[in-house]
């Protein structure tokens, strides 16, 4: 029989979402469900993280899984970036250590082997329809898609942990404002033969920014970030143009040259920088993306994820433990969000301010514009990751 209540129902099994379930197990004895729209298997973007992320991890108790996971660490980045010789930043500089690239397929697993085993319930390919408040906390109206049904579930308090569309808080009415939008084309691939630099490889060009990186298994990911008006033409010939982009940057291209690539993928996903004008209210809290948004620049995405996912997970706790009479805890929280979310900006402004090679470029002039613009609302066409 299924079970329809929960002291806390979590909407989205990525790193915040599975992050706060840990922890609520870790500090209470109380019933939790997951539920995501895709599938176990479902490719995020993202597969680095600074050495700051490991005291989360440490946190959540999975070091030794991720110690054993086929993680490298890598020793920093080279990039032609504000001026056209190459710029190095070498982690061994850095007094925590050097940074992670993950495999992040099985970086996720580890995740949701870690809920699993501490008794929490993942319901996948289950969407979120909506949501009416009752006296105690929410009834929430669910989409199974293998067995195309709805059903409901009550529960005391929601974590929002659904992304960047933020469907449980944009469902109560709470906008996302949007300080600055771009779309990433990411291609991972093979490496059959060749040898990559373990180093991340960031160069600019007059209307975005490529990225290269190798991964666990011999495999590498390509990104390139850029407006959507220059996204759409290369759309025609999207595989081809992108492959013609790198081979005339300074720095990727003759890295990437040497190598023997296969089995190509293609995805899309967009780009914000963007915050929800809330993360609380009585009985709900948002974390990870649905809270805010990072420009990939920033490196910091699945850290900030894993890092909001613990602490919605501690608030929703103390929350719980009074009854929701005390929301100090979730004040805080609040504060908390908007420290991290200002941090970002700030150090986002201040990369892509460095680049002054273009000052004709629309996408250079839009980066340094972005702050001053007027807050939009995400659309809904656009919150995915998408195959291409």
């Amino acid at each position: 029989m299924r079970n329809t209540a929960y002291d806390v129902v979590i909407i989205g099994a990525g790193p915040a979402g599975l992050a706060a379930a840990i922890t609520l197990r870790k500090y209470a004895d109380v019933q939790v469900l997951v539920i995501d729209s895709g599938k176990a298997d479902k490719i995020r973007p993202g597969e680095s993280i600074p050495p700051a992320a490991l005291s989360c991890i440490n946190f959540l108790g999975l070091r030794e899984q991720f110690d054993c996971a086929g993680h490298f660490a890598y020793p920093g980045n080279a990039s032609v970036w504000g001026r056209d010789m190459v710029g190095f930043n070498d982690a061994v500089l850095d007094p925590l250590g050097p940074p992670w690239r993950l495999n992040r397929l099985v970086f996720d697993q580890i995740l949701v082997i870690a809920t699993d085993e501490r008794g929490v319930a993942i319901n996948w390919e289950t969407q979120y329809i909506e949501q009416q408040p009752i006296a105690n906390g929410y009834e929430l109206t669910l989409y199974e898609r293998i067995k195309r049904q709805k059903y409901s579930v009550r529960t005391q308090m929601v974590i929002d942990a659904s992304g960047a569309g933020a469907h449980f808080a944009r469902s109560l009415g709470v906008k996302t404002h949007i300080e600055d939008q771009l779309l990433g084309l990411v291609r991972f691939s093979t490496i059959d033969s060749g040898k990559m630099t373990a180093q991340t490889l960031l160069e600019a060009d007059k209307n975005g920014w490529w990225y290269a990186a190798k991964l666990p298994d011999n495999k590498l990911v390509s990104m390139y970030v850029t407006e959507a008006y220059t996204l759409r033409q290369m759309k025609n010939d999207m595989a081809e143009n992108f492959s013609n982009g790198i081979r005339q940057t300074q720095l990727l291209a003759p890295r990437l040259a040497p190598l023997m690539l296969s089995d190509h993928h293609y995805y899309k996903f967009p780009v914000y920088s963007s915050f929800l004008e809330k993360v609380y209210e009585e009985r709900w809290l948002a974390a990870g993306d649905a809270a805010l948004c990072f420009d990939p620049i920033a490196a910091q995405g699945i850290y900030k994820s894993l890092s909001t996912g613990i602490r919605a997970g501690k608030t929703a706790v103390e929350m719980l433990t009074s009854n929701f009479t005390d929301i100090n805890s979730a004040k805080m929280y609040q504060e908390y969000i908007d420290a991290n979310y200002h941090t970002y900006v700030n150090e986002r402004n201040h990369l892509y301010q460095q680049e002054q090679r273009w000052p004709q470029s629309n996408f250079w002039k839009n980066r340094i514009q972005a702050q001053n613009k007027a807050p939009n609302t995400i659309s809904e066409s656009k919150r995915e990751f998408q195959i291409l």
